[in-house]
């Protein structure tokens, strides 16, 4: 399996030439055009995006964590992404010695576009259109229809997870994609918190950055 090649089908844009930085025109991309969430994180610049509110996520949590008691813990506001020099490597999702990653984090997307039960047709039938586009061996168009059409799965989301960037990243991707929540995706994003081991401040700050995002998009 061609994970860069996985990566690229499901998260670039054909017509431009977009790599995995931007989401818009991808057959991911299309999964997500009728989710709330899903929606404004076209303009957020996809996987960069979720690498960014992570690490932010985990920086606030630290520095909560070291405040003084009583006092609270000095954070800078939630800003738009900066350049990816400005993450650390084992949250750049673009990278490619991360790719694994990245893939386990779009598997987390699909699976979170799927909490409320609902693929219709019409979303069916633009990811086989933009699969067309692709040039995929006929192992990796299998692949990325497996991906894309198998029920919801939170064992496979969760199944391997082994580091807390990992697992953030999941999470935020998973926020992004939900957002605003009805009550099956709320259930869906706390159970999914539980699995992945995260605290109650970790899942906050995360969230807390997908609203900061939200509101300063154009």
């Amino acid at each position: 399996m061609d994970i860069q090649k996985l990566l690229q089908t499901l998260t670039g844009n054909p017509a431009s030439g977009a790599a995995m930085g931007g989401l818009a025109g991808s057959v991911l991309g299309n999964v997500l055009t009728g989710r709330g969430g899903g929606k404004k994180m076209l303009k957020y610049g996809g996987l960069a995006a979720i690498g960014y509110v992570a690490y932010q996520a985990w920086q606030k949590s630290q520095a909560a964590k070291t405040a003084g008691p009583g006092q609270p813990a000095a954070t800078a506001a939630w800003t738009p992404p900066p350049a990816r020099a400005a993450i650390p490597a084992s949250f750049d999702l673009e990278a490619g010695a991360n790719a694994s990653n990245a893939l386990r984090v779009v598997q987390a997307m699909v699976a979170a576009s799927k909490a409320d039960g609902v693929v219709d047709a019409s979303e069916r039938d633009r990811v086989f259109e933009k699969l067309r586009e692709a040039d995929l061996s006929q192992a990796d168009q299998d692949e990325v229809l497996r991906l894309l059409t198998q029920p919801m799965d939170m064992e496979g989301v969760v199944r391997g997870v082994d580091s807390r960037e990992l697992a953030l990243e999941i999470y935020a991707a998973s926020v992004f994609v939900v957002a605003p929540t009805s009550r099956a995706e709320r259930a869906y994003l706390d159970l999914l918190a539980a699995r992945l081991g995260l605290d109650a401040n970790l899942t906050q700050q995360v969230e807390q950055g997908v609203e900061a995002m939200a509101r300063q998009s154009p």
